[in-house]
């Protein structure tokens, strides 16, 4: 079985036996009930639509630590360059709730940052806003981004590095480095303050790399990509074993899993197409229940 991969981009072909397997050991696993299931698949979406929010940070760093848990039951905690706690940008930084609560409330600069697909500087032919980012280009580990619902967040639409850390709480603007250069679609993105709750949340996307490593034109080691669909769907189902024990008390915060080209990997398997098609009958059939 093959997902859609980029433009020129195929998984490594895999054993349909293999495939079988892995979907009866996965749904043994799962452990979700068919209502749960029903739950997560109201919140399936096409992550290359315009306009959804997502925040990166490293795969391995996020599920061999508590890092994961803590973002899943947390929310997404801002930090600041300026803390000692922050090691480099957002992606690398770990900050626990009680270190984030007191430097927001001391300092009130506790940024998240992210970016919105369509309004990302990206080749004109790009059918992957997600995949192809600067933020979730390979590296040693592979990534893990977070989408979340950003209409909960109003726009403040003030420009310039003097207020860079003073955004107020639920508003978001332009990355500093855009704001510099008034530019509104960079891949530096965007920063918001001063959270983002997990309630907020609306789905899970991985991209994953192989032991393999090579150095790029600017000298940075990274990971090949991984191209195994079985090596993916054991990962998220990890991924998906993990939130099962955080929200074991509210599964109705258990999210969908994609990889990073849109096709589903948890709880169910679907090709990038099928979601598409899934998601347009899934919201045809709402919207008759409404009508009647």
């Amino acid at each position: 079985m093959k997902f859609e991969q980029g433009p020129s981009e195929i998984l490594k072909p895999v054993l349909i036996e293999r495939i079988k397997e892995t979907n009866d050991v996965q749904n043994l696993e799962q452990k979700l009930s068919l209502e749960q299931i029903e739950q997560i698949m109201e919140k399936v979406e096409d992550i290359n639509a315009p306009g959804n929010a997502f925040s990166v940070t490293d795969l391995q760093d996020c599920v061999s630590s508590p890092k994961l848990k803590s973002i899943l039951s947390d929310g997404l905690l801002g930090h600041s360059y300026f803390w000692p706690e922050s090691r480099g940008m957002g992606e690398k930084a770990m900050v626990n709730k009680e270190t984030w609560a007191k430097n927001t409330r001391v300092h009130k600069n506790s940024l998240v940052h992210f970016n919105i697909t369509g309004q990302i500087l990206l080749p004109a032919d790009s059918k992957f806003p997600i995949a192809d980012s600067a933020w979730m280009q390979d590296n040693e580990d592979g990534k893990i981004a977070v989408l979340f619902d950003l209409s909960k967040y109003e726009e403040d639409a003030t420009i310039g590095g003097e207020t860079k850390d003073k955004l107020g709480s639920r508003t978001f603007r332009p990355h500093e480095f855009n704001a510099n250069a008034k530019l509104k679609d960079s891949t530096y993105g965007f920063t918001l303050s001063h959270r983002v709750p997990s309630r907020f949340f609306k789905g899970l996307v991985i991209k994953l790399v192989t032991g393999e490593k090579h150095t790029d034109k600017y000298g940075v080691l990274r990971g090949q990509e991984c191209r195994d669909s079985v090596i993916y769907d054991e990962q998220a189902n990890k991924i998906g074993k993990i939130m099962r024990e955080v929200y074991q008390d509210k599964s109705d915060l258990l999210l969908p899993i994609y990889d990073h080209y849109g096709n589903l990997r948890w709880p169910k398997k679907m090709r990038r197409e099928e979601v598409k098609k899934f998601i347009a009958e899934r919201d045809a059939k709402n919207t008759n229940k409404e009508e009647k």
